[in-house]
């Protein structure tokens, strides 16, 4: 009886990796896909403005000339 529900919780747990598995294939496939479509568009989206961020007054440091 134990043998027999291990096995078909192993069965089980096959199933859902192959599953998972092929979930990541496919959103990796697509990935791949948009960024052959349209290289400028991926690219735009996926860093998404990074560098467009100016620095605010927290990120300057404190010195001694901008106390006077």
């Amino acid at each position: 009886m134990l043998k027999t529900a291990i096995k078909l919780l192993s069965a089980l747990l096959a199933m859902v990796q192959g599953w998972q598995l092929r979930r990541e294939l496919e959103e990796q496939q697509r990935a791949a896909d948009e960024l052959a479509d349209n290289p400028v568009d991926w690219y735009n989206d996926h860093f998404n403005g990074v560098r467009d961020d100016q620095p605010s007054d927290t990120d300057k440091a404190d010195t001694d000339s901008d106390k006077q």
